[in-house]
């Protein structure tokens, strides 16, 4: 076989097989677009965390920090945590 004919063929099955891995990763890509990604554990441990100190906050202003009279200020409002473990 000539050496041209080698590395024309060979050129083209790299090409070949680039374009299929750029096609696969456009595709993810596309697939992932729409999804939310899922926190990890320690996000979500930091998350419940921070909720806690503010529950356990609230509970010692609502205890000893307020007027018996002066009402507390809402809470702030908390995305639920994400189902599916």
């Amino acid at each position: 076989m000539n050496n041209w004919a080698d590395a024309f063929f060979w050129a083209k099955a790299y090409q070949k097989s680039a374009l299929l891995a750029a096609e696969k990763e456009r595709l993810i890509r596309q697939a992932m677009t729409g999804r939310e990604r899922r926190p990890d554990l320690f996000c979500r441990a930091l998350a419940r965390i921070g909720r806690l100190l503010i529950a356990w906050g609230c509970a010692l202003q609502a205890r000893y920090g307020r007027e018996a009279g002066t009402p507390l200020p809402p809470l702030p409002s908390f995305p639920a945590e994400p189902s599916g473990r």
